[in-house]
């Protein structure tokens, strides 16, 4: 069948796990989304998919033993320093390697199946 895709998003708090989607699920203007349909709409929201991923794939390129990355992420500074040495290569064999162990991380941590 036909469906509409709305996009959007749940502030998430610290020591909170439940959330009520019909009331805390909100668009990019910040109203929420079960709220904005139309009365003859308001019916079952299903949800295709869920982006919730830390760095991993980060994490496994750069090397996580480091000292200073442990001080980084403790002040939030989101960046790496990895203990290796960079060679001059293209830009897209970083990015092609990093989409693949995010992928990896994804598909095998999940409950996907093939």
């Amino acid at each position: 069948g036909s469906h509409n895709i709305i996009s959007g998003s749940i502030t998430l708090t610290g020591s909170q796990q439940d959330y009520d989607i019909h009331t805390d699920l909100l668009n990019g203007d910040g109203d929420s989304i079960y709220s904005a349909q139309s009365a003859g709409s308001k019916t079952k929201l299903r949800i295709f998919d869920i982006y919730h991923f830390s760095a991993q794939a980060a994490y496994r390129f750069f090397d996580t033993t480091s000292a200073i990355n442990y001080l980084n992420n403790e002040f939030s500074f989101e960046s790496f320093t990895p203990e290796t040495v960079f060679y001059v290569l293209p830009v897209f064999e970083d990015v092609l390697r990093q989409q693949q162990m995010d992928t990896s991380n994804r598909v095998r941590r999940s409950q996907y199946t093939y």
